[in-house]
C-alpha cells in the first residue's frame, strides 16, 4: 500500500532481443581456435535503427561471460573522437589492456612520440592519465627520460621526443622484462621510428598496435576480439563510398586487421564492406552478412518483458515498428513515461509510421525534457558541461536541464568517457523538425556553436595548435555546414593557416573533404580550388600517388 498522492514507479526492463543466428554464429567463431597467422573478419550490415550497436555491445557482453580467455575491445565511429586514429587506436589498446595488462612497447613508444611532436609543451600525464594508471614502467621511463633533457628540433621548437634512439641510449637501464622485449622484436619493429614526421608516425600506428597484440597472443592463450561500429561514419566528408574513391576513409582500420592476425574483428555498418574491390585477397577474409529486422516474435518477446501485459498494446508497437529495434524501444519510453501517469497506457497511442512514432513520443514527454531534446540533436558529442552550455543561452538556465534523466532515454548511448552519443535515427528526426519548425532557431544554435568551437582556436599560433584544437575546427565545421551560416573570410584564412603552417595535414585533408563535399553540385569554380587544397594536403602527407591522380583530374 501506498499513499494515494505517491508518484507511481515503473521503470521498463529491456533485455537484449533474441537473435539466435546471429549470436551464435558469433559464439561459435569466438569459441574456435584461430591460428595466430591467420584472419578472419564477420561483418554485419543493414539499415539504420535494424539494432546493429545494440549487437555489437551484446557481443561485448558475450566476450565478457567468457571471463579472462577474451581480451575485447570496443569502437563506435559514430563518436566524432573515434574517427581520429589515434584516438581510436587508443581506445583499442586501453580496453585491451584490461586482460593483457600494460605491455604494448611499441604502440605506447610511437604514440608517445606522435603526441609530443603534435602537442609541444603538453604534459602526456595529465592529458593521458590512463596510460600510467595501471603498472607501465616502459613509458614511464620513456616520459622521465625524455623531460630530462634529451632534445629534439621539432617545427621551429625545442623538444624532448620519446623513440628509439632514447631506448638504445637507456637499455641498460630498462627492466628485464623490457630489455628482452625490445631485443627479441621492439628494435625491429620501431626501426626508422625516430625519422617519421607526425603524419608518417600516425600512418603507421596501426601496425604498431598489431604487432604488440600478435606478441602478446604469442605469449599468453587469450581470445582477441576488436568490434568496430558505425563503419559508415569513416566516409563523413567523401563524395562517395566507392572504395577506389573513399578507400582512404578505412585504410588505417585495413592495415590494423592486416597487421593484426590471429584477432577476431567484427564490424558494423549501414553497408557492406567492399574490400575486396581494393585488394581481392579480402574476399577470402571478410564474411558479410546482412541484418534483417526482428521478427514479430522475438519483438514481442521483448516487450512481455518490459512487462508490457496487455496484447493489443503489444500488437500495436510490433506492427509499428515494422521490425526495426530502434522504433522498439522508442515506445518503450512512451511506455514507460504513460506508466508514471494515472492510467493504463491506451493502444491507440503506440504504432503507426515511423515519424507518427517519434512524433507521438516527443508530445507525451515533458515540456523541459522535450526542449532538452531537441538542444541536444545539434552537437556531435554531448557532454553535460555542452548541454548546460546550451540551456544557459537557449532555456534560461542549466536548471532547466536534467542530464542524468536525458542520458536515460534509450537512444542516447555513453561513449565510454564523459560523452554520449545521440542515435543516428533520432538525431536526423529531430534536427530536420528544427530545420522546418524553428528554421531562426536552428541557425542561431548552430550559429552559437560553431562560434563556440571557432573561439578555441580562433587566434592560436602554428607552434600553440594541440589535437583539441583539430576537434574544435572540424566540429565547427559541422556547424557551419548544418545550417549553411555565414561566416567571414578570417575563418578560412586566418583560421586555417595556422592548421596550415603547423603542419597538421591530416586534419586539414578531412576539412577539405568535408568543404569539397558540402560543395558538390556548385559550379567548377568553386569546387576546383577546394580540391586543389584536398590534393595539396595529400601530398603533404606523402601520399604523392594519390595527389598526383587529383590534380591531373583537377586539370582535365
Amino acid at each position: 500500500m501506498k499513499p494515494t498522492h505517491a508518484q507511481r514507479e515503473f521503470t521498463a526492463t529491456r533485455q537484449f532481443t533474441d537473435r539466435d543466428d546471429e549470436r551464435n554464429l558469433f559464439l561459435g567463431v569466438l569459441r574456435e581456435r584461430q591460428a595466430l597467422d591467420t584472419y578472419r573478419v564477420l561483418s554485419w550490415y543493414g539499415v539504420g535503427g535494424q539494432g546493429k550497436s545494440a549487437l555489437s555491445r551484446e557481443f561485448m557482453r558475450l566476450a565478457a561471460e567468457q571471463g579472462d580467455k577474451v581480451a575485447a575491445a570496443r569502437i563506435n565511429l559514430d563518436d566524432l573522437k573515434m574517427r581520429r586514429v589515434e584516438d581510436a587506436l587508443l581506445s583499442i589498446r586501453l580496453q585491451l589492456s584490461q586482460s593483457f595488462g600494460h605491455r604494448f612497447g611499441a604502440f605506447d613508444t610511437a604514440f608517445a612520440r606522435h603526441f609530443v611532436l603534435t602537442n609541444p609543451g603538453v604534459n602526456i600525464r595529465q592529458r593521458h592519465p590512463e596510460l600510467f594508471r595501471g603498472e607501465n614502467p616502459l613509458l614511464d621511463d620513456l616520459i622521465d627520460w625524455s623531460e630530462a633533457g634529451v632534445d629534439a628540433l621539432v617545427e621551429g621548437v625545442t623538444l624532448a621526443v620519446p623513440g628509439l634512439n632514447l631506448l638504445y641510449k637507456y637499455l641498460s637501464r630498462l627492466s628485464s622484462r623490457t630489455r628482452e622485449w625490445y631485443e627479441r622484436r621492439g628494435k625491429v619493429v620501431l626501426r626508422g621510428l625516430d625519422d617519421f614526421t607526425a603524419d608518417e608516425l600516425l600512418d603507421r600506428l596501426p601496425s604498431y598496435l598489431g604487432s604488440d597484440i600478435c606478441d602478446l597472443l604469442e605469449r599468453r592463450p587469450h581470445r582477441c576480439l576488436v568490434v568496430v561500429d558505425t563503419h559508415e561514419a569513416l566516409w563523413q566528408g567523401h563524395t562517395s563510398k566507392d572504395p577506389n574513391e573513399g578507400g582512404r576513409a578505412d585504410a588505417w582500420l585495413r592495415l590494423f586487421v592486416q597487421d593484426a592476425p590471429g584477432v577476431l574483428f567484427t564490424i558494423f555498418g549501414r553497408d557492406k564492406l567492399k574490400w575486396s574491390d581494393i585488394d581481392s585477397d579480402w574476399s577470402e577474409i571478410v564474411e558479410s552478412h546482412l541484418l534483417g529486422g526482428l521478427s514479430k516474435e522475438d519483438a514481442d518477446s521483448f516487450l512481455r518483458a518490459v512487462p508490457i501485459s496487455s496484447a493489443t498494446v503489444r500488437r500495436s508497437i510490433v506492427d509499428g515498428a515494422k521490425g526495426l529495434p530502434f522504433y522498439l524501444d522508442i515506445q518503450v519510453d512512451l511506455f514507460e513515461r504513460l506508466m508514471m501517469g494515472e492510467s493504463y497506457p491506451d493502444p491507440q497511442l503506440f504504432g503507426g509510421a515511423h515519424p507518427d512514432i517519434l512524433r507521438r513520443f516527443l508530445d507525451h514527454i515533458g515540456d523541459g525534457e522535450r526542449k532538452a531534446l531537441r538542444l541536444a540533436s545539434y552537437p556531435t558529442r554531448l557532454t553535460e558541461a555542452v548541454i548546460n552550455g546550451l540551456a544557459q543561452e537557449f532555456l534560461g538556465g542549466i536548471g532547466h536541464v536534467n542530464w542524468g534523466q536525458l542520458t536515460r532515454f534509450s537512444f542516447m548511448r555513453s561513449d565510454g568517457q564523459e560523452a554520449v552519443l545521440m542515435h543516428d535515427v533520432m538525431r536526423e528526426d529531430l534536427q530536420a523538425r528544427e530545420r522546418e519548425e524553428r528554421p531562426e532557431m536552428f541557425r542561431t544554435v548552430h550559429n552559437h556553436l560553431f562560434e563556440r568551437n571557432y573561439a578555441v582556436f580562433r587566434d592560436k599560433r602554428p607552434n600553440e595548435i594541440r589535437s583539441e584544437h583539430e576537434e574544435a575546427l572540424e566540429a565547427s565545421l559541422h556547424h557551419w555546414i548544418a545550417a549553411d551560416l555565414d561566416v567571414d573570410d578570417d575563418f578560412f584564412s586566418a583560421g586555417f593557416k595556422s592548421f596550415i603552417d603547423a603542419h597538421r595535414y591530416g586534419c586539414l585533408e578531412r576539412t577539405y573533404r568535408l568543404l569539397s563535399k558540402h560543395q558538390a553540385g556548385e559550379t567548377q569554380h568553386k569546387t576546383l580550388p577546394m580540391r586543389w587544397l584536398l590534393a595539396q594536403q595529400i601530398g603533404n602527407q606523402g601520399r604523392y600517388r594519390e595527389a598526383e591522380e587529383e590534380f591531373r583530374a583537377i586539370w582535365e
